[in-house]
């Protein structure tokens, strides 16, 4: 390359500047209006990712549309990075939340009835959630109830194991599981992020997890300790944690050895990802840390990204009423309700998306994040409204009739702004290749954030159209694809008008 400049900048720094020719190279890496970014690591290994993990016979909340927005980004860099990306969630269809939800439900056969005829996913869960709210209800205040559910808890684990064992049930529970999965199919297409490969629900893991549980019982990774199966955490510098009661059930710890087994038979992994809350955090080390004792090739190819607690700004109406864990679809809602009022677009439903989607992605994973639904809309700010705007607005020069001027033989000359404009685009591989790295999403918002700031002084100081410039279109032409690409990574779609 020329260097159009070097200078010593104190001792053992040099400052190396590039001729513009150079800087207008790098600027230009697309292939086919694709970006070639395939990362050592990722290049033609195959990933497992489990994220969201919603419970069936519940709705999905705040934590589940965090998870599924920030879960999908990441799956999407990664597979742009060279690798095949499988997205799998693990969830509760047993257990005393579905015991509750069935409870009452089974006390409600006209309801029942009239959601076997309404077909509507959305309303299907939302009658199923109010039933567990009453269940849950019932067995904090009433013993008898308590007992009932109990007890239905018990024939449910049954009619897992033989489909005809309660027939009194056995309608009720199977029509609402598939109910929760047609739930959790219409949600993921409604913000369009790519479905779960596969879906595990608790009760296909379990018998797994006890036959490895108790083969590794034998081998003494396993001991017995009041009748239960326990693994001595304190021997790895963690705590110890219950695998098998003394009635022989398993625990959640068992079903979750069990996924993972599954897992790699199904997709023979070469890498597996986990997002859950960071309260998993010290549980997941307990379990991952018993798998590497039954079979240590799982050592190192595991990683565990967790994150904070997602917290609503306080103020606003909307704020208030979505508490502090809203159902997701709540907050589709409350964002929408704010875009209704300020903007006529017939493509709202990308805003929305885009607002809520950028609003999660912009933060480290691991932080809390404070969701504040009048800044996630701004068109001013660091927002996703903000960057669909300009995509959008930089479209809309690029469609306007005017002579661009002949291509430059060689001999580029850039002024400042094209020159910043032209260096902050040259970066967009190397930032994606590091967002991919690290696994942060916030690293390519930041990004984009700053070159559609680098655009708008390169505009407001540089006539495009009719200036006759080919440069000043061509970095129009660039800064589009770049920005239109880092969106689509992220998971944005970008209207056609605003």
């Amino acid at each position: 390359g020329d260097y159009a400049e070097v200078s010593v900048a104190g001792p053992g720094f040099l400052n190396i500047r590039l001729s513009d020719k150079d800087v207008w190279a790098l600027s230009s890496d697309t292939s086919d209006g694709r970006f070639d970014t395939h990362v050592d690591g990722f290049d033609g290994k195959k990933y497992v990712f489990e994220y969201a993990c919603p419970n069936w016979f519940k709705e999905l909340h705040t934590g589940h549309l965090y998870q599924t927005v920030v879960g999908d980004a990441l799956g999407r860099m990664i597979e742009r990075a060279g690798a095949t990306v499988y997205r799998t969630t693990f969830g509760g269809d047993v257990g005393l939340h579905v015991a509750r939800a069935l409870w009452s439900i089974l006390q409600d056969a006209d309801g029942f009835e009239e959601q076997k005829q309404s077909g509507d996913p959305q309303s299907r869960a939302a009658f199923i959630t109010e039933h567990y709210v009453k269940g849950n209800a019932a067995s904090e205040a009433d013993e008898k109830a308590k007992k009932e559910i109990a007890e239905l808890n018990k024939k449910i684990y049954a009619l897992i194991k033989d489909e005809q064992s309660h027939p009194d049930i056995a309608e009720q529970y199977f029509t609402c599981r598939d109910w929760s999965t047609d739930y959790f199919h219409y949600f993921f297409n409604l913000i369009r992020v790519q479905d779960f490969d596969r879906y595990y629900p608790e009760s296909t893991t379990e018998q797994r997890g006890v036959e490895t549980v108790r083969a590794a019982a034998e081998k003494g990774v396993f001991v017995e300790s009041d009748g239960a199966l326990i693994f001595k955490g304190e021997d790895h510098g963690l705590h110890t944690r219950v695998f098998l009661t003394k009635e022989e059930l398993p625990t959640y710890e068992t079903k979750d050895i069990g996924v993972i087994l599954l897992e790699k038979e199904h997709f023979d992994f070469d890498y597996r990802l986990l997002m859950t809350g960071s309260d998993q955090a010290a549980y997941m080390q307990v379990v991952w840390a018993a798998l590497y004792e039954i079979d240590p090739s799982y050592k190192g190819v595991m990683a565990h990204l967790t994150h904070g607690l997602v917290k609503f700004g306080d103020g606003s109406k909307m704020s208030s009423r979505l508490g502090n864990v809203a159902r997701a679809i709540d907050v589709l809602d409350a964002v929408a309700e704010v875009i209704d009022a300020s903007t006529q677009s017939a493509e709202k439903d990308k805003i929305v998306l885009g607002a809520i989607k950028y609003e999660w992605l912009k933060y480290h994973i691991g932080s809390d994040i404070a969701f504040d639904v009048n800044e996630s809309v701004s068109t001013k700010g660091n927002s996703g409204p903000y960057l669909q705007y300009a995509y959008v607005r930089a479209s809309k020069i690029a469609r306007s009739n005017d002579q661009e001027g002949s291509e430059a033989d060689g001999a580029v000359s850039l002024d400042e702004h094209e020159r910043k404009l032209a260096r902050k685009l040259a970066q967009y591989k190397d930032v994606l290749v590091e967002a991919t790295r690290e696994l942060s999403p916030n690293t390519l918002c930041l990004y984009l954030y700053e070159l559609a700031q680098t655009f708008n002084r390169f505009y407001e100081n540089n006539r495009i159209v009719g200036s006759g410039s080919f440069v000043r279109w061509e970095l129009l032409r660039r800064y589009i694809d770049v920005l239109g690409d880092g969106l689509t990574v992220l998971g944005i779609e970008t209207p056609e008008s605003m």
